[in-house]
Protein backbone atom coordinates (compact mmCIF):
# COMPACT_ATOMS: atom_id res chain seq x y z
CA UNK A 1 0.00 0.00 0.00
CA UNK A 2 1.37 3.42 -0.98
CA UNK A 3 1.93 6.16 1.63
CA UNK A 4 -0.99 8.24 0.33
CA UNK A 5 -3.31 5.23 0.37
CA UNK A 6 -2.27 4.39 3.93
CA UNK A 7 -3.02 7.95 5.00
CA UNK A 8 -6.45 7.93 3.37
CA UNK A 9 -7.20 4.57 4.97
CA UNK A 10 -6.15 5.81 8.39
CA UNK A 11 -8.21 8.97 8.00
CA UNK A 12 -11.22 6.97 6.79
CA UNK A 13 -11.35 5.08 10.10
CA UNK A 14 -13.25 8.07 11.44
CA UNK A 15 -16.96 7.16 11.09
CA UNK A 16 -18.23 8.08 7.58
CA UNK A 17 -20.19 11.30 7.41
CA UNK A 18 -18.77 12.73 10.62
CA UNK A 19 -15.59 14.17 9.08
CA UNK A 20 -15.70 16.02 5.75
CA UNK A 21 -12.53 16.53 3.76
CA UNK A 22 -11.89 19.94 2.23
CA UNK A 23 -11.26 18.37 -1.19
CA UNK A 24 -14.82 17.05 -1.19
CA UNK A 25 -16.41 20.50 -0.88
CA UNK A 26 -18.05 22.62 -3.54
CA UNK A 27 -15.88 25.69 -2.86
CA UNK A 28 -18.27 28.21 -4.48
CA UNK A 29 -21.16 26.98 -2.39
CA UNK A 30 -19.04 26.69 0.75
CA UNK A 31 -17.42 30.13 0.62
CA UNK A 32 -20.54 31.88 -0.70
CA UNK A 33 -22.74 30.75 2.17
CA UNK A 34 -19.84 30.91 4.60
CA UNK A 35 -19.23 34.60 3.87
CA UNK A 36 -22.79 35.47 4.86
CA UNK A 37 -22.74 33.33 8.00
CA UNK A 38 -19.35 34.64 9.07
CA UNK A 39 -20.40 38.26 8.57
CA UNK A 40 -23.56 37.76 10.61
CA UNK A 41 -21.59 36.05 13.39
CA UNK A 42 -18.93 38.78 13.43
CA UNK A 43 -21.52 41.55 13.67
CA UNK A 44 -23.65 39.74 16.24
CA UNK A 45 -20.76 39.12 18.65
CA UNK A 46 -18.91 42.36 17.96
CA UNK A 47 -20.10 44.13 21.15
CA UNK A 48 -18.31 41.49 23.25
CA UNK A 49 -15.10 42.08 21.32
CA UNK A 50 -15.60 45.82 21.69
CA UNK A 51 -15.98 45.59 25.47
CA UNK A 52 -12.92 43.34 25.74
CA UNK A 53 -10.82 45.84 23.79
CA UNK A 54 -12.02 48.79 25.90
CA UNK A 55 -11.30 46.91 29.13
CA UNK A 56 -7.76 46.11 28.01
CA UNK A 57 -7.07 49.70 27.00
CA UNK A 58 -8.44 51.22 30.23
CA UNK A 59 -6.45 52.66 33.10
CA UNK A 60 -4.42 50.11 34.99
CA UNK A 61 -6.48 50.78 38.12
CA UNK A 62 -9.68 49.27 36.69
CA UNK A 63 -10.73 45.84 38.00
CA UNK A 64 -9.34 43.02 35.86
CA UNK A 65 -11.55 39.97 36.20
CA UNK A 66 -14.69 41.02 38.06
CA UNK A 67 -17.90 40.40 36.14
CA UNK A 68 -19.47 43.76 35.23
CA UNK A 69 -22.58 44.57 37.29
CA UNK A 70 -24.64 45.42 34.22
CA UNK A 71 -23.43 43.08 31.51
CA UNK A 72 -26.15 43.61 28.93
CA UNK A 73 -26.21 47.33 29.58
CA UNK A 74 -22.52 47.56 28.70
CA UNK A 75 -22.82 45.29 25.66
CA UNK A 76 -25.66 47.36 24.21
CA UNK A 77 -24.20 50.74 25.19
CA UNK A 78 -23.74 53.43 22.50
CA UNK A 79 -20.62 52.78 20.48
CA UNK A 80 -20.80 49.01 20.95
CA UNK A 81 -20.58 48.55 17.17
CA UNK A 82 -17.95 51.23 16.57
CA UNK A 83 -15.38 49.87 14.11
CA UNK A 84 -17.50 46.93 12.98
CA UNK A 85 -17.48 48.02 9.33
CA UNK A 86 -13.71 47.94 8.91
CA UNK A 87 -13.50 44.76 10.99
CA UNK A 88 -15.91 42.92 8.69
CA UNK A 89 -14.23 44.32 5.57
CA UNK A 90 -10.88 42.90 6.63
CA UNK A 91 -12.25 39.72 8.16
CA UNK A 92 -13.83 38.31 5.00
CA UNK A 93 -10.67 37.98 2.84
CA UNK A 94 -8.68 37.00 5.93
CA UNK A 95 -11.16 34.24 6.73
CA UNK A 96 -10.99 32.80 3.21
CA UNK A 97 -7.22 32.52 3.52
CA UNK A 98 -7.64 31.16 7.04
CA UNK A 99 -9.94 28.33 5.96
CA UNK A 100 -7.80 27.32 2.98
CA UNK A 101 -4.69 27.16 5.17
CA UNK A 102 -6.57 25.45 8.01
CA UNK A 103 -8.01 22.67 5.88
CA UNK A 104 -5.05 22.14 3.55
CA UNK A 105 -2.43 22.37 6.30
CA UNK A 106 -4.45 20.35 8.80
CA UNK A 107 -5.23 17.55 6.36
CA UNK A 108 -1.64 17.36 5.12
CA UNK A 109 -0.25 17.17 8.66
CA UNK A 110 -2.85 14.62 9.76
CA UNK A 111 -2.24 12.46 6.69
CA UNK A 112 1.53 12.61 7.18
CA UNK A 113 1.23 11.49 10.80
CA UNK A 114 -1.40 8.83 10.09
CA UNK A 115 0.74 7.33 7.32
CA UNK A 116 3.52 6.82 9.86
CA UNK A 117 1.40 4.84 12.26
CA UNK A 118 0.36 7.61 14.65
CA UNK A 119 -2.99 6.90 16.32
CA UNK A 120 -5.92 8.63 14.52
CA UNK A 121 -6.84 10.63 17.64
CA UNK A 122 -3.28 11.90 18.10
CA UNK A 123 -2.85 12.58 14.38
CA UNK A 124 -6.11 14.56 14.31
CA UNK A 125 -5.10 16.63 17.34
CA UNK A 126 -1.61 17.50 16.09
CA UNK A 127 -2.91 17.96 12.55
CA UNK A 128 -5.54 20.37 13.85
CA UNK A 129 -2.86 22.32 15.72
CA UNK A 130 -0.66 22.55 12.61
CA UNK A 131 -3.61 23.64 10.49
CA UNK A 132 -4.61 26.24 13.07
CA UNK A 133 -1.11 27.71 13.19
CA UNK A 134 -0.88 27.86 9.38
CA UNK A 135 -4.32 29.47 9.20
CA UNK A 136 -3.45 32.15 11.75
CA UNK A 137 -0.21 33.04 9.96
CA UNK A 138 -2.02 33.35 6.63
CA UNK A 139 -4.89 35.49 7.90
CA UNK A 140 -2.78 37.84 10.03
CA UNK A 141 -0.93 39.29 7.05
CA UNK A 142 -4.30 40.44 5.66
CA UNK A 143 -6.19 41.34 8.82
CA UNK A 144 -3.75 43.20 11.11
CA UNK A 145 -4.12 46.65 9.43
CA UNK A 146 -7.92 46.39 9.62
CA UNK A 147 -7.71 45.22 13.23
CA UNK A 148 -5.53 48.17 14.25
CA UNK A 149 -7.87 50.71 12.65
CA UNK A 150 -10.91 49.01 14.18
CA UNK A 151 -9.34 49.02 17.65
CA UNK A 152 -8.46 52.71 17.35
CA UNK A 153 -12.11 53.42 16.54
CA UNK A 154 -13.27 51.37 19.54
CA UNK A 155 -11.06 53.08 22.15
CA UNK A 156 -11.30 56.62 20.78
CA UNK A 157 -12.83 58.98 23.34
CA UNK A 158 -13.30 61.75 20.80
CA UNK A 159 -15.98 62.02 18.14
CA UNK A 160 -15.93 58.90 15.92
CA UNK A 161 -13.54 59.15 12.98
CA UNK A 162 -13.82 57.23 9.74
CA UNK A 163 -11.56 54.26 9.08
CA UNK A 164 -9.94 56.12 6.18
CA UNK A 165 -9.12 59.12 8.41
CA UNK A 166 -7.53 56.92 11.06
CA UNK A 167 -5.55 54.94 8.48
CA UNK A 168 -4.23 58.14 6.86
CA UNK A 169 -3.22 59.51 10.28
CA UNK A 170 -1.33 56.31 11.10
CA UNK A 171 0.52 56.33 7.77
CA UNK A 172 1.33 60.04 8.10
CA UNK A 173 2.70 59.79 11.65
CA UNK A 174 4.16 56.28 11.71
CA UNK A 175 4.55 55.24 8.10
CA UNK A 176 3.01 52.17 6.47
CA UNK A 177 4.61 49.97 9.11
CA UNK A 178 2.32 51.65 11.64
CA UNK A 179 -0.51 49.60 10.12
CA UNK A 180 1.40 46.51 11.24
CA UNK A 181 2.26 47.77 14.71
CA UNK A 182 2.49 44.90 17.16
CA UNK A 183 2.94 42.34 14.37
CA UNK A 184 5.38 40.32 16.49
CA UNK A 185 3.11 40.14 19.52
CA UNK A 186 0.15 39.38 17.24
CA UNK A 187 2.05 36.42 15.83
CA UNK A 188 2.99 35.34 19.36
CA UNK A 189 -0.68 35.62 20.35
CA UNK A 190 -2.57 34.07 17.47
CA UNK A 191 -0.24 31.31 16.31
CA UNK A 192 -0.35 29.49 19.66
CA UNK A 193 -3.95 30.58 20.22
CA UNK A 194 -5.17 29.15 16.93
CA UNK A 195 -3.03 26.03 17.29
CA UNK A 196 -4.28 25.49 20.86
CA UNK A 197 -7.93 26.07 19.90
CA UNK A 198 -7.96 23.66 16.97
CA UNK A 199 -5.72 21.12 18.68
CA UNK A 200 -8.00 21.10 21.75
CA UNK A 201 -11.15 21.01 19.63
CA UNK A 202 -9.91 18.05 17.59
CA UNK A 203 -8.70 16.20 20.70
CA UNK A 204 -11.97 16.70 22.60
CA UNK A 205 -14.07 15.79 19.59
CA UNK A 206 -12.06 12.62 18.93
CA UNK A 207 -12.38 11.72 22.62
CA UNK A 208 -16.16 12.19 22.49
CA UNK A 209 -16.48 10.12 19.32
CA UNK A 210 -14.26 7.41 20.79
CA UNK A 211 -15.91 7.15 24.22
CA UNK A 212 -19.49 8.06 23.26
CA UNK A 213 -19.86 7.36 19.52
CA UNK A 214 -23.64 7.86 19.59
CA UNK A 215 -23.38 11.45 20.83
CA UNK A 216 -25.28 13.75 18.42
CA UNK A 217 -22.89 15.66 16.17
CA UNK A 218 -24.36 19.01 17.26
CA UNK A 219 -23.72 18.24 20.93
CA UNK A 220 -20.17 17.05 20.18
CA UNK A 221 -19.45 20.23 18.19
CA UNK A 222 -20.75 22.50 20.96
CA UNK A 223 -18.95 20.69 23.78
CA UNK A 224 -15.66 20.61 21.89
CA UNK A 225 -15.92 24.27 20.91
CA UNK A 226 -16.75 25.36 24.47
CA UNK A 227 -13.78 23.53 26.00
CA UNK A 228 -11.42 24.82 23.32
CA UNK A 229 -12.67 28.40 23.70
CA UNK A 230 -12.51 28.51 27.49
CA UNK A 231 -9.01 27.04 27.62
CA UNK A 232 -7.57 29.14 24.80
CA UNK A 233 -9.00 32.49 25.94
CA UNK A 234 -7.68 32.05 29.48
CA UNK A 235 -4.21 30.75 28.63
CA UNK A 236 -3.42 33.34 25.95
CA UNK A 237 -5.09 36.33 27.66
CA UNK A 238 -1.83 38.05 28.79
CA UNK A 239 -0.49 38.04 25.23
CA UNK A 240 -3.75 39.46 23.88
CA UNK A 241 -3.76 42.21 26.53
CA UNK A 242 -0.22 43.33 25.64
CA UNK A 243 -1.05 43.16 21.92
CA UNK A 244 -4.12 45.35 22.35
CA UNK A 245 -2.24 47.93 24.44
CA UNK A 246 0.58 48.13 21.89
CA UNK A 247 -1.78 48.54 18.94
CA UNK A 248 -4.06 51.15 20.55
CA UNK A 249 -1.31 53.47 21.81
CA UNK A 250 -0.65 56.80 20.18
CA UNK A 251 2.60 57.06 18.24
CA UNK A 252 5.68 57.60 20.39
CA UNK A 253 9.03 58.96 19.39
CA UNK A 254 11.05 55.99 20.60
CA UNK A 255 9.30 53.56 18.31
CA UNK A 256 7.78 50.16 18.95
CA UNK A 257 9.04 46.63 18.34
CA UNK A 258 10.59 44.64 21.18
CA UNK A 259 11.24 47.74 23.32
CA UNK A 260 7.60 48.75 23.02
CA UNK A 261 6.43 45.30 24.11
CA UNK A 262 8.75 45.28 27.10
CA UNK A 263 7.70 48.78 28.16
CA UNK A 264 3.99 48.06 27.87
CA UNK A 265 4.31 44.81 29.82
CA UNK A 266 6.37 46.47 32.55
CA UNK A 267 3.91 49.35 32.89
CA UNK A 268 1.00 46.94 33.21
CA UNK A 269 2.75 44.87 35.88
CA UNK A 270 3.93 47.88 37.88
CA UNK A 271 0.56 49.62 37.87
CA UNK A 272 -1.81 46.67 38.25
CA UNK A 273 0.20 43.58 39.08
CA UNK A 274 -0.12 40.26 37.27
CA UNK A 275 -3.92 40.55 37.29
CA UNK A 276 -3.65 43.49 34.88
CA UNK A 277 -2.64 41.03 32.17
CA UNK A 278 -6.04 39.38 32.51
CA UNK A 279 -8.03 42.62 32.26
CA UNK A 280 -11.09 41.97 30.11
CA UNK A 281 -10.82 38.18 30.49
CA UNK A 282 -14.56 37.91 31.21
CA UNK A 283 -15.41 39.55 27.90
CA UNK A 284 -12.77 37.63 25.97
CA UNK A 285 -13.76 34.27 27.46
CA UNK A 286 -17.45 34.96 26.80
CA UNK A 287 -16.73 36.07 23.25
CA UNK A 288 -14.40 33.14 22.54
CA UNK A 289 -16.72 30.47 23.95
CA UNK A 290 -19.86 31.82 22.24
CA UNK A 291 -17.93 32.50 19.02
CA UNK A 292 -16.25 29.09 19.11
CA UNK A 293 -19.44 27.12 19.73
CA UNK A 294 -21.48 29.03 17.16
CA UNK A 295 -18.72 29.15 14.56
CA UNK A 296 -17.81 25.47 14.78
CA UNK A 297 -21.44 24.35 14.60
CA UNK A 298 -22.04 26.55 11.54
CA UNK A 299 -18.69 25.54 10.06
CA UNK A 300 -19.20 21.79 10.42
CA UNK A 301 -22.82 21.93 9.25
CA UNK A 302 -21.81 24.12 6.31
CA UNK A 303 -19.12 21.62 5.31
CA UNK A 304 -21.64 18.78 5.34
CA UNK A 305 -24.11 20.87 3.32
CA UNK A 306 -21.50 21.86 0.71
CA UNK A 307 -20.17 18.36 -0.01
CA UNK A 308 -19.98 17.61 -3.73
CA UNK A 309 -22.58 15.05 -4.92
CA UNK A 310 -19.87 12.57 -5.98
CA UNK A 311 -18.17 12.79 -2.58
CA UNK A 312 -21.54 12.35 -0.84
CA UNK A 313 -22.20 9.18 -2.84
CA UNK A 314 -18.69 7.89 -2.07
CA UNK A 315 -19.27 8.45 1.65
CA UNK A 316 -22.60 6.58 1.61
CA UNK A 317 -21.04 3.68 -0.33
CA UNK A 318 -18.69 3.01 2.61
CA UNK A 319 -21.55 2.00 4.90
Amino acid sequence: MEVGEEADYALSRTPPGRTVRFDDLDKTRFFGAGAGLYTALTVGLYPLHSQKTRAQALSEHAPATRKPPSMFGQVLAPGAFRGVGVAVTGALPARIGYIYALEAGGHAATAWLAARGVRPETAASFGGACGGAAAAATSMAVYIPFDIVSQRQIVSSAAPESAATIARHIVRTEGVRGLYRGFAITVLTYLPSSALWWGTYKAVREAIEGSAPHTPMLAADIASGAVAGALTSTVTMPLDTVKTRVQTQAHSADGQGALGLVRVTRELLVAGGASALWRGVFWRATHTVVWGCTMIVCYEQLKRWAVKPRARLRSHSRH
